[in-house]
């Protein structure tokens, strides 16, 4: 009962008229928080940058290119995972809707921070006259969903002596057993989208198969997207042994991260 009165004031309080100067607080502190997610990020790009080896470097512009294909290809089937994530929960959208939202908010990924990706998803999929709880659920199905099927292929492709980031190198029982975890959490997300509000008037097999094809999809996609960086890196220099494998483990995971 203590935690609800706190969280009913927190309501009340966020619904309450707020002074004159709360909207420009609200515009310094997001200044800060960009201005300083920058910042960092080209303090870090130019300490990288610095150490790179110019005159090592061979570009090679076929490489490159199939780089940028796959990157777009992938773009693209984003959209279409969209489509199936809403067709999941019972409130599809056509194509070419599903594709400028996510290739709308996509946009707004290059700010610092993966956050404004997913409230301008939200934000564009209301404006389609989606309800803002089916928008809020699917931007959480799908963000579940990315970080197990990234977790799948990184560590089903990574090579057998990589050392995974906080857990070191494990043993193939071990990957084993967090693979296997990671395939049980993606079946059982239709049996919870089943027993969520509107779902419970609908068949599973109508969440179950929207869903999975969306599964798919973003399994394939990270493969390519991993494929992508290591032809960017190709077209840089040479790839080591296991090269193709590292580049989609290392793409797929540092998303978790």
């Amino acid at each position: 009962m203590k935690h609800r009165r706190i969280l009913e004031r927190l309501h009340s309080w966020w619904l309450a008229p707020k002074p004159s100067w709360w909207p420009w607080l609200k515009r310094l502190l997001a200044l800060f928080l960009v201005g300083g997610s920058v910042y960092y990020i080209w303090r870090r790009l130019a300490v990288d940058v610095g150490r790179l080896d110019w005159q090592s470097l061979e570009l090679r512009w076929g490489s490159l290119g199939i780089s940028l294909g796959l990157t777009t290809l992938c773009v693209a089937l984003g959209g279409w995972v969209w489509k199936l994530i809403l067709a999941s929960l019972g409130h599809p959208l056509g194509w070419k809707e599903s594709f400028f939202i996510h290739t709308a908010a996509n946009l707004t990924k290059y700010l610092p921070g993966y956050g404004w990706q997913l409230l301008g998803k939200a934000y564009l999929t209301q404006r389609r006259g989606i309800p803002a709880r089916v928008a809020a659920m699917g931007i959480a199905l799908e963000f579940s969903s990315l970080l197990l099927t990234a977790f799948l292929v990184g560590g089903g492709i990574a090579p057998p002596n990589v050392r995974w980031p906080l857990l070191g190198e494990l043993s193939l029982w071990g990957r084993l057993a967090l693979l296997s975890s990671a395939l049980l959490a993606l079946i059982l997300i239709p049996v919870g989208i089943h027993r969520w509000g509107e779902g419970k008037q609908r068949p599973l097999r109508d969440i179950v198969v929207p869903f999975w094809g969306a599964v798919l999809l973003m399994a394939f996609a990270w493969v390519l997207f991993g494929l992508a960086f290591g032809y960017l890196l190709r077209a840089l220099g040479p790839l080591p042994k296991y090269g193709w494998s590292v580049a989609v483990y290392a793409l797929s995971l540092s998303f978790i991260i």
